[in-house]
């Protein structure tokens, strides 16, 4: 039996504990003391309707969806009656229809977290992702682990909770409270509430186990491994790849760029990307970072396309090779219809400062079909300023500080870098403090 026929039968044969007829108190208790005002407004798993209902009444603009048409019937019949217009979708929270738009400034789940993280959490973030504006907030209850009962709401314990959903809010607040349902012994489960905001999303590039350590300890959300990051990032080696995975809890994306200097590679190079991107997946790789270019300086459909179909369920992200394009629209679409999950841009600018106007409309014609991730000299005096600009939730920046290394010191006149000579004598390296302050700087952008 799928999922939707399940929900439908337990609708049809009243096998529905949660549904009290009322809306959430504990939803009711939030809006008071937050306090929320009326804005664009999600309930997932919204049931009959009750709490969307209520939402409505206080003069949100409500869109509620859930699985059971039977659900969704009494959802739209309740509204009526009540007098209010809900927006109700029958529909999948990890694969939702197309009808249902964003962005939304809340979203209210009262208990589908808690049931589809056992199927797959990273698309019931990824549907939060696409739907919510950064500084939405949104509350979230799910079955407490400190009271397990069967039968009863799923539970998930408090780690688990501040790990997945922390991947892409912040906590506001997390506090125990009890749903309402009460069950024939007077019982009322014990749950989590959880107050989250929206936060925007900071990758770092890094070339060590040492740069991702640093990155991890400042606050970084997500990774962009390289070698060679003065010469724009390079293929790390293997052994890089499986240490860093093996030293952080942070997704890892890792380039795959077999040299320096533009993008329209040889048949010698191509079957070394292929190897390279197959290796990466295999040892553990969220996805991989790659930009391929015909030699007017066009996106290469096909050869992307089967770098695409190894990627299969991982993600693709098609890297600042997209800056030097000469249409950046054309370009664009063709990224969407291609399958890549992101694209990185100065907005065809030297820096993201620069180029926050094509940024931002870049971010407008997306629609969310394709993430568009702020790269290109952002750091503290900037970081605030573009994401004011540009609407994104998103930015990658790298963040290094100069390290010494004296072994190199009895012969000064010794140089390894051809006719560009670099100090020997110094390297770069990930800063912690750079990645905390601009984490602090972002989550400032998000609050105010």
């Amino acid at each position: 039996m799928s999922d939707s026929a399940r929900w439908e039968e337990r609708y049809e044969k009243g096998d529905t504990p949660w549904e009290t007829g009322q809306p959430s108190s504990e939803l009711q208790r939030v809006a008071a003391e937050v306090p929320l005002h009326p804005c664009r407004a999600l309930e997932l798993g919204c049931g009959t309707g009750a709490s969307a209902v209520w939402l409505a009444q206080q003069g949100f603009d409500v869109t509620a969806l859930d699985l059971s048409a039977r659900a969704i019937e009494r959802a739209r019949r309740r509204a009526d009656q009540a007098g209010v217009n809900v927006r109700f979708l029958v529909g999948d929270v990890l694969s939702p229809p197309p009808e249902l738009t964003g962005p939304f400034d809340f979203f209210f789940d009262r208990g589908c977290y808690h049931v589809v993280r056992r199927e797959d959490v990273a698309a019931y973030l990824e549907t939060l992702r696409r739907l919510t504006r950064p500084r939405a907030l949104g509350l979230v209850l799910a079955g407490n682990a400190r009271e397990p009962h069967e039968p009863g709401p799923p539970v998930v314990s408090e780690e688990q909770l501040r790990a997945e959903l922390g991947s892409l809010f912040d906590l506001v607040r997390l506090r125990e409270f009890r749903f309402d349902q009460v069950e024939k012994d007077g019982t009322r489960f014990l749950g989590w509430s959880c107050l989250v905001r929206r936060r925007v999303l900071l990758e770092v590039p890094v070339a060590s186990v040492e740069d991702a350590l640093a990155a991890q300890a400042g606050g970084a959300d997500r990774l962009e491994l390289n070698a060679a990051l003065s010469l724009g990032g390079l293929t790390p080696s293997l052994g890089t790849l499986i240490e860093v995975k093996a030293a952080v809890a942070l997704p890892v994306f890792v380039m795959i760029r077999p040299r320096p200097g533009g993008f329209a590679y040889s048949r010698a190079d191509w079957p070394v990307m292929q190897r390279d991107a197959d290796l990466a997946l295999q040892h553990g790789a969220a996805g991989i970072v790659f930009g391929i270019l015909t030699a007017d300086g066009r996106v290469d459909g096909d050869r992307c396309r089967s770098l695409l179909r190894q990627v299969g369920n991982g993600a693709a992200v098609f890297h600042r090779a997209f800056d030097v394009t000469p249409d950046p629209f054309e370009a664009l679409e063709q990224l969407i219809d291609l399958g890549f999950r992101r694209v990185l841009t100065s907005g065809q600018e030297e820096t993201a400062y620069n180029g926050a106007v094509l940024i931002a409309e870049l971010i407008r014609r997306s629609a969310g079909r394709i993430e568009v991730l702020p790269a290109g000299g952002i750091n503290r005096f900037t970081v605030t300023d573009i994401v004011a600009r540009t609407g994104c939730d998103q930015v990658h920046a790298s963040l290094q500080t100069k390290q010494e290394d004296r072994s190199v010191a009895a012969r000064p006149q010794v140089s390894f870098g051809g006719s560009v000579k670099l100090p020997e004598d110094h390297y770069s390296t990930t800063s912690p403090e750079a990645v905390a302050e601009l984490r602090g700087l972002l989550r400032r952008s998000v609050d105010a």
